[in-house]
């Protein structure tokens, strides 16, 4: 036998689905704003208004980064940390 949803049912899961839509958002938002300004200039980022997409993309952020063998060795240490520690991790677990 089918549950029969009344009236309150339904707008229990509407307003369920609205909170989960917003904290997709809040939650999304963060992460596609980074995105968008790693292919912004520096003087787009710092404008204001702010803007949600880049005028222009550019790769400036990504030629730097990549061109600096520093930041580069920066990232590698990062990398090779967090790789040890996860399979460390892992390893005491199974124990």
């Amino acid at each position: 036998m089918r549950k029969r949803h009344t009236t309150k049912d339904r707008l229990i899961t509407v307003a369920l689905h609205i909170a989960l839509v917003a904290g997709l958002f809040f939650a999304a938002f963060p992460i596609y704003w980074m995105l968008s300004s790693s292919f912004k200039s520096n003087t787009e980022i710092f404008a204001l208004p702010p803007t949600i997409l880049p005028k222009a993309f550019t790769l400036e952020a990504y030629a730097e980064i990549l061109g600096d063998p520093v930041k580069l060795r920066f990232f590698f240490n990062s990398y090779f940390v967090a790789f040890v520690v996860t399979v460390l991790t892992v390893l005491i677990a199974l124990l």
